[in-house]
Formats: structure tokens, C-alpha cells, sequence
């Protein structure tokens, strides 16, 4: 699981910013291993979706979420998390128009593979009132 550090957290010299920046380090580490080992498989588009999630700027990860479904696409793998890509590819999109097109190909996916929605309301535990 990835840690975050707080949204308030915007300094550069931060110890926040500094998870990510050992996060993104960590990625890249992972990557130059499966590029020298020539290995392009799920475990590589999900390295590639993580170093979207620590990317620095919107740009690199349209990139990295690009290049995860790009590995999706030549694997003909369509699962729940090439749906999370493209859903947090939506969000990273800067025109409505390519909001939208993300958007409807994360719910198509979902749709194919019967998968639900669920609330957080829908996790919590039932008490005893």
C-alpha cells in the first residue's frame, strides 16, 4: 500500500514530500530492473500506475498512466485496476471531453467484469445502540 502524506502538506522541503520523493525513487529503481531484465508484464503497468500516483505534475502522470495501459493493452488485460487507470486518468485530464472518454471506459470495464460499487457507508461495522 502506498503512503500519502496530507493534502496540506505543500512544501517542497517537507518530510511529507520527502515520502514521495522516496516512493518515486523506489519506482524508478523497479523500473531500470524490469527494462534491463526485458520484462513487460502486469507487475510492470502497476509499477508504472504507481509512479503516477507519485508523480510530481499532472503531465507525468498522464504519462506513467498512459504507459500502464499501453502494457495493459499490447497483454489484452482489461481488470480492475487498468479501470482504476483509466478512472484516475479522468481525473488528471484536463478538458471535460477527455474526462468523459476515461471516465466511460472505466465504467465499461467495470460493467464487463460485474463489478460493484461500494459505499464506505457499506463497510462500516453495525453497532450494538
Amino acid at each position: 500500500m502506498i503512503r500519502r502524506p496530507p493534502r496540506s502538506t505543500h512544501c517542497i522541503s517537507s518530510a511529507a514530500s520527502d515520502v514521495y520523493k522516496r516512493q518515486f525513487e523506489y519506482y524508478m529503481k523497479g523500473m531500470s530492473i524490469l527494462k534491463k531484465l526485458d520484462i513487460e508484464n502486469t507487475n510492470t503497468a502497476k509499477i508504472y500506475n504507481n509512479l503516477g500516483i507519485v508523480a510530481t505534475s499532472k503531465n507525468q502522470q498522464i504519462e506513467y498512466y498512459k504507459k500502464a495501459l499501453d502494457i495493459y493493452g499490447r497483454m489484452g488485460v482489461e481488470d480492475e485496476y487498468a479501470a482504476g487507470i483509466y478512472y484516475k486518468l479522468g481525473i488528471a485530464s484536463e478538458t471535460r471531453e477527455e474526462q468523459e472518454k476515461y471516465y466511460k471506459r472505466a465504467l465499461l470495464i467495470y460493467n464487463k467484469l460485474e463489478i460493484e460499487a461500494v459505499s464506505y457507508t457499506q463497510l462500516t461495522l453495525p453497532t450494538n445502540r
